[in-house]
Formats: structure tokens, sequence, C-alpha cells
């Protein structure tokens, strides 16, 4: 795959201050990307903001953190495969999802949640810059991620980066709104209790 040059840029100036950081050190404590980007957030009317270089690591920091979820969740999954298939189909629905989430962090785009904003992180000139807009109707969490990667130079001709519809035969969002939302499944494992408890 070829990267395009201000993409490859970007990355290596979000990552360039973890280049010093021991690695036991490097995460930043839980929720510290959406918190700073919850103080930028323009309160004059304007929608993008200058942002320092620590502010934008924090992106590749979440994206690293993203594929942890993204692995840990997999690993749930195939684990729950053939005990209880319904928290299986959840769990995977949830690797993919951590997976393509820690991308578009990656690519700078981030979803506060609380605020119902959508962020934007890109380098214009060697300064960072944040665009911040409101988050409308269609903008549920893994559909978004989803389009913002189909929509990335990079992956745009990627058949694995599909829409993810609900409809469709192998989404991961289709077996996860079967598990959740299908009535009678009665699909539940025998609950054996850990020995000695």
């Amino acid at each position: 795959m070829s990267i395009d040059a201000s993409i490859k840029q970007q990355l290596e100036a979000t990552f360039a201050p973890l280049n010093s950081i021991a690695a036991a050190k490097a995460f930043p404590a839980p929720a510290t990307l959406s918190e700073s980007l919850e103080k930028l957030i323009p309160k004059d009317g304007t929608i993008r903001r200058n942002v320092d270089l620590r502010v934008a690591s924090y992106f590749s920091t979440a994206a690293v953190d993203m594929w942890l979820r993204g692995v840990h969740s997999f690993l749930i999954s195939a684990a729950l495969t053939g005990a209880s298939p319904i928290w299986a189909s959840v769990a995977g629905y949830y690797a993919s999802h951590y997976a393509v989430r820690g991308l578009a962090h990656l690519l700078g785009h981030f979803q506060l949640f609380r605020r119902k904003r959508l962020v934007e992180l890109k380098l214009e000139r060697s300064r960072f810059v944040c665009t911040f807009r409101a988050k409308e109707a269609g903008d549920a969490e893994h559909k978004l991620y989803w389009k913002i990667l189909k929509q990335s130079i990079l992956f745009q001709a990627d058949q694995i980066f599909t829409e993810n519809k609900p409809d469709a035969e192998n989404s991961d969002v289709r077996h996860r709104n079967h598990a959740n939302y299908s009535d009678h499944l009665l699909l539940y494992p025998i609950f054996r209790p850990l020995a000695g408890c």
C-alpha cells in the first residue's frame, strides 16, 4: 500500500513524541484525548482550533488503545464461540469496531460522545488544526468510523472496508443486531460456577 505523503507526515509527527518515552509511560490517563478536545471546543462560533503536538499525539495513543481493545475482543469472541454464540457475536462485533475506530483515530478522527461533536485533526503547514462539527442524526459511531475509512484515499478501493450495512449478509453489525435485538434465540450456555466458590 502506498501512503499519501501528507498522511505519512501527519502520522510521523503524531508518533514522534512517543519515541522518547518508555513504553510503560507512553499511555496517558483514561479519557485524556476526549477531555483535552472538550476543552478546545470553540465557543466563539469558529469551528477550527490550533492544537499542540501533545494533544495531536493523543490521537496516536488512542488508536493503539483501540487496537488493543480489538485484539482483546477478538480473543474473547473466539473463546466464547462454543460456549455462547450470542456473546461471541457481540464480542466479535466489538473486535472489528475497535479495529476500525483505531484506524479512524490514527487518521485524525474522533467523536466526542458527551458533547456530540466530531473532531478531525490535520497537519497544515507544520501546525496541527482540529476542526469541530456537530454530530448529525446519521453519525452513529459504528457507521461513522466505517464511513470515514471508506472515504479515506488509503482504503477507498479496499474490499474489506465496505459500508458495513446491517442487512449485508456477512457484516459484523448484522450478527450483533441479531444477538442483541432478535427474540427467542434460546442460545444460552449452561451456567457452571467456578470450583470452590
